[in-house]
C-alpha cells in the first residue's frame, strides 16, 4: 500500500472518531444545558414566591397598624396617596404571580393557579378595606373580620408556605439531576474521548513504525550529506514514494560530489581576492566607511559639529635622514608608526595619514564618542612614551615627539576613484596643525577648545596667548599630567580616573597608560614634599 493510501486511512478514521466525539459532546451539553435551565427556573420561582410572601407581610402589617392607630385616635379616612401606595404593591404582587406562572413546574401549576385566585381574593378584599377605612369604619372591620382574616391565613399560612416548600424540594431535585448528568455526560465524554484515541494511536503506530524508521535513514543520509560525506548512499528498494525519494537522494549525492570539488576550487581562488581586496580597503578606509563604500558605492561627505584633531611630528627627523640610511630610516619610521597605529586603535581613534615624519589622526570621527578630546590627549601622552622606549634602541636616533591637538567642526570624507583616501577638512585641521609647530619636543600642546573637555582629567600649563604663522594670538596649554582632584581622597588615580571617564561618557576606559599614572604619583610627592 502506497504512504497516500494510509494516510487517506488514518484521515477516515480521524474524521470518524472526530465526528463521534463532538456528537457526545453536544448530546451531553444539550443534558447539561437542560438541566441547569430546570435548576435557574426552581431557583427563580424560588426567589419570587419569598419576595410575594414577604409583600402580603407587609400589607398585613400595615393593616395592623392601621386598626390600632384608629382605635386609639378615632375615625381618619386614608389620603388617596396611601390607597394608591397599597394598589401599586397589589400590582406587584400580581406582576410577580405571572412571573411564577412562566417558571412553576407542572406539578405545581395546580396550587399556584389555587394561591394565585386566593390572593387576588384578599388584594380585593384588603382594597375594600382600605376604601372604607376612616369613612364607614364599621364596614371596614367587618369587611377585614369576614373574608380579609379567613383569606389572609388561608394564603399567608397555608396556600403559600405549601407552594413555596414544593418548589424548595423542586429546587434540591433540580440540582441533584444537574449535578448527576453532569457526572454522567463528563464520564461518557472522558470514555469516548479515551477510546477514539487510543483507537487511532494504535493505528498511527502501526502505519507510522515503517514509516519513521524510514525517515530516520533517509534524515541521517542527509545530515551526512550536509556533514561533507558526499558519497553517502541509502538502501531503499521499496516500491513506494520513500523508495523514489531514497533514489533521487542518491543520484543527488553523485552530483553534489562532482559539483562540491569544481566549487571548492572556484571558492578558495575567490576567498583568497576578496580576503585581500578587504584587508586592502580596511588599511585605507575606516570600518564604517567601508561598510558604506561596498553597501552604496560611494561614500557621502558628512558634517561633524565635534571632531578632535591630533597631529604628531618627530623632532630631529629631517636631520637624521642625513646621517642614517635609507633602509635604516625606513625600519625606524614604521617601528613608531606601528606603535603609533596600535595606540590609536587602543583608544578608538583613527589614523588618517602620514606625511613624512608626521602623523594625523582624529577622534570622534566617523565614530561618534563622547570621549573623543579625552581620547586624544590620551593617545598623544602614549605617543610621547613610546617615543622615549625606542629611542633607548640600540641605533636608534633620541628622537622626541611633538603633539598638538584640536577640536572643532570637521567634514569628513573619501576623496579619489583608483586610491580611496579618507580624510577631513575644515579649520580645525589647521588650527589642529598650527598647535603641533607651536608645541614643544615631548609635550602635548592643546588649544581652550580642548581645555574645556579635559579640565576634570589633566593637570593644565597654562602657555597664554601663542602667536602662530598667521600672526594670530591663540590660547595654548600644555598638558602635564592627570587631575589632581581625583586623588583628594586618598583612591588610586588608575581607579579615580576611570570611574570619572564612565561617569562622564558612559563607557569604560580599559586602562590608563602606566606613565601617567606615575606623573601622578610624581606630582602627589612633589606637593607633600612642598
Amino acid at each position: 500500500m502506497s504512504i497516500r493510501a494510509k494516510l487517506i486511512l488514518v484521515f477516515m478514521l480521524v474524521v470518524i472518531f472526530s465526528g463521534a466525539n463532538l456528537y457526545v459532546y453536544y448530546w451531553g451539553k444539550n443534558q447539561t444545558d437542560s438541566s441547569l435551565e430546570e435548576l435557574r427556573k426552581a431557583n427563580e420561582t424560588q426567589v419570587e414566591l419569598g419576595r410575594i410572601e414577604r409583600e402580603f407581610s407587609d400589607i398585613q402589617k400595615q393593616i395592623q397598624i392601621l386598626v390600632t392607630f384608629n382605635d386609639n385616635s378615632g375615625d381618619i379616612a386614608l389620603s388617596p396617596e396611601q390607597i394608591e401606595d397599597f394598589d401599586s404593591k397589589s400590582q406587584s404582587i400580581s406582576q410577580r404571580f405571572e412571573a411564577v406562572a412562566e417558571l412553576i413546574s407542572d406539578r405545581n401549576r395546580v396550587a399556584l393557579e389555587k394561591v394565585t385566585a386566593k390572593s387576588n381574593e384578599l388584594i380585593r378584599s384588603w382594597r375594600r378595606f382600605y376604601l372604607f377605612f376612616g369613612r364607614q369604619h364599621m364596614e371596614a372591620i367587618t369587611e377585614l373580620s369576614v373574608n380579609g382574616e379567613p383569606l389572609s391565613t388561608e394564603v399567608t399560612l397555608l396556600l403559600l408556605p405549601e407552594l413555596i416548600a414544593e418548589e424548595r424540594l423542586r429546587v434540591d431535585q433540580a440540582r441533584k439531576d444537574y449535578y448527576e448528568r453532569t457526572q454522567l455526560t463528563s464520564r461518557i465524554t472522558v470514555l469516548m474521548f479515551a477510546g477514539s484515541t487510543l483507537v487511532l494511536l494504535l493505528a498511527l503506530l502501526v502505519f507510522s513504525r515503517d514509516l519513521v524508521k524510514r525517515l530516520a535513514q533517509l534524515r541521517r543520509g542527509a545530515e551526512q550529506i550536509g556533514a561533507g560525506e558526499l558519497s553517502t548512499r541509502l538502501e531503499d528498494n521499496s516500491r513506494d514514494e520513500l523508495g523514489d525519494l531514497a533514489q533521487s537522494f542518491n543520484a543527488m549525492g553523485g552530483k553534489l560530489a562532482a559539483a562540491r570539488a569544481e566549487i571548492d576550487e572556484q571558492y578558495e581562488k575567490v576567498e583568497s581576492e576578496r580576503a585581500r581586496a578587504e584587508g586592502l580597503l580596511l588599511n585605507i578606509l575606516p570600518e564604517s566607511t567601508a561598510a558604506e563604500l561596498r553597501t552604496a558605492g560611494k561614500v557621502a561627505p558628512q558634517y561633524y559639529s565635534q571632531g578632535t584633531v591630533l597631529f604628531a611630528d618627530i623632532k630631529g627627523f629631517t636631520l637624521a635622514t642625513e646621517k642614517i640610511s635609507v633602509d635604516k630610516l625606513v625600519e625606524i619610521l614604521n617601528a613608531y608608526f606601528t606603535a603609533f597605529d596600535r595606540i590609536c586603535e587602543k583608544y578608538g581613534v583613527e589614523k588618517l595619514k602620514t606625511i613624512g615624519d608626521c602623523y594625523m589622526a582624529v577622534a570622534g570621527v566617523p565614530s561618534r564618542r563622547l570621549a573623543h578630546c579625552v581620547n586624544a590627549v590620551l593617545v598623544g601622552w602614549e605617543f610621547i612614551e613610546v617615543a622615549k622606549e625606542l629611542s633607548q634602541r640600540p641605533g636608534y636616533p633620541p628622537w622626541q615627539v611633538r603633539v598638538g591637538i584640536h577640536t572643532g567642526p570637521v567634514i569628513a570624507g573619501v576623496v579619489g576613484i583608483n586610491k580611496f583616501a579618507f580624510d577631513i577638512w575644515g579649520s580645525t585641521v589647521n588650527r589642529a596643525a598650527r598647535l603641533e609647530q607651536g608645541g614643544s619636543p615631548g609635550r602635548i600642546n592643546i588649544s581652550e577648545d580642548v581645555r574645556l573637555h579635559v579640565k576634570d582629567f589633566f593637570e593644565l600649563e597654562s602657555r597664554g596667548q601663542i602667536v602662530t604663522k598667521e600672526r594670530q594670538g591663540v590660547e595654548m596649554f600644555f598638558v602635564t599630567g592627570p587631575q589632581r582632584s581625583l586623588s583628594e581622597d586618598g583612591a588610586p588615580v588608575r581607579k579615580a580616573f576611570q570611574d570619572r571617564y564612565n561617569l562622564y561618557f558612559q563607557e569604560e576606559l580599559s586602562d590608563l597608560p602606566e606613565s601617567l599614572v606615575a606623573a601622578a604619583e610624581q606630582s602627589e610627592l612633589a606637593s607633600q614634599s612642598g
